[in-house]
């Protein structure tokens, strides 16, 4: 957990960016904590080798462009 004032978070929002998923900036006003900043880790989508073949082989089938609006529409 990092702690900085107020006035540094003020002039430097940025501080936000940098943190890590799951890290914490505390902001303190004259020496009291007046509120947390907590990044939340991001969740990407873990693809296994098969499941990236079918996908890109489902998107490059060739179809008719009746085909391709009847599956837009669903």
């Amino acid at each position: 957990m990092k702690t900085v004032t107020t006035r540094e978070f003020y002039h430097k929002p940025s501080l936000v960016d940098q943190l890590r998923g799951n890290d914490t900036l505390m902001v303190t006003s004259r020496g009291k904590p007046k509120f947390k900043v907590i990044k939340v880790a991001s969740k990407k989508p873990i693809y296994s080798r098969e499941m990236m073949e079918m996908s890109s082989a489902s998107a490059l089938k060739p179809m008719s462009s009746a085909e391709f609006l009847k599956e837009d529409r669903s």
